[in-house]
């Protein structure tokens, strides 16, 4: 707080990357930038990038530790005069699950005093795989105001709401310029995270300055009934930066582009992420 380009008078916002990510990453770089270029704010990133960096399952189990260091550091700033209530915790992946610890860490040890005001889970990753963690996931308690932009049901993340508002594009399957599940070759693997991380993109171009109302959503009971027209007199809410915690529910929107997206960055961010696990000895580690 004492940084001289920190203004407590504006909101916070931090952001939490997930596994193999880090600053340097495509999503995240342009994420980050988009802040940057969008100002006003207090933008912070928590770099876990040393401990995102081995088995997808091993890397599940640090999560809770994470969201609680942050959950911590952040509670000593609220104690000295940092608002709570206009701190803003965005979170990708693993990240978005940490965002929840981190909220309800702040909640149970300041025995109520400070709630974060706004947590937001990019495409949340799905809790109920391998390990069992008998920890819940996030949920609507751990800030005052959570929402969800979920896009990879079938995959990495979850149709299962976690908040009190959740976005469901193309009702969480395959995103518009992402390819299909596929695993018959490592590129191929590498690609199929692409509507996983389109929830960035989206969540990125909220953030432009045409973007407040760009994704507009309608509550829905179902993608079914969506498709079908029965929901175009329901109520509306903005996914993105601009989503009303005044509208809770589930809202669909079906997104279309002619756009295919180059995943030669994204193969090489990850093959990236694998020489520092070999480099780190994590992988002779784990045989």
């Amino acid at each position: 707080m004492s940084h001289k380009n920190f203004h407590n008078s504006r909101p916070t916002t931090l952001y939490i990357f997930g596994w193999l990510q880090n600053i340097n990453s495509d999503a995240e770089s342009k994420l980050i930038d988009a802040y940057i270029r969008r100002g006003g704010y207090n933008f912070l990133v928590f770099d876990w990038s040393d401990y995102n960096v081995d088995f997808y399952s091993t890397v599940k189990t640090r999560v809770p530790w994470v969201g609680r260091v942050a959950g911590r550091a952040f509670l000593k700033l609220f104690n000295k005069g940092l608002n709570d209530q206009t701190f803003h915790c965005v979170g990708h992946s693993f990240g978005a699950q940490a965002c929840g610890f981190m909220g309800r860490e702040i909640l149970a040890s300041s025995r109520g005093r400070f709630k974060l005001g706004r947590i937001t889970g990019l495409d949340p990753a799905n809790w109920i795989t391998h390990p069992i963690i008998y920890e819940n996931p996030l949920m609507p308690s751990d800030a005052s105001f959570v929402d969800t932009i979920q896009t990879d049901g079938f995959f990495i993340g979850s149709r299962t709401p976690f908040g009190h508002v959740t976005f469901l594009p193309n009702n969480a399957d395959v995103q518009p310029g992402c390819p299909p599940f596929r695993n018959d070759n490592f590129y191929n693997y590498v690609s199929s995270f692409c509507s996983h991380i389109n929830a960035n993109r989206y969540w990125t171009e909220s953030l432009n300055p045409n973007g407040a109302n760009l994704y507009s959503a309608f509550k829905c009971s179902s993608w079914r009934d969506y498709k079908n027209g029965y929901c175009s007199k329901n109520p509306i809410n903005y996914m993105g930066l601009n989503a009303s915690a005044d509208i809770p529910g589930v809202f669909y929107l079906e997104l279309k582009t002619s756009k295919v997206f180059n995943h030669d960055k994204q193969f090489s961010d990850t093959l990236s992420a694998i020489g520092r696990f070999i480099l780190h000895g994590r992988l002779l580690e784990n045989f």
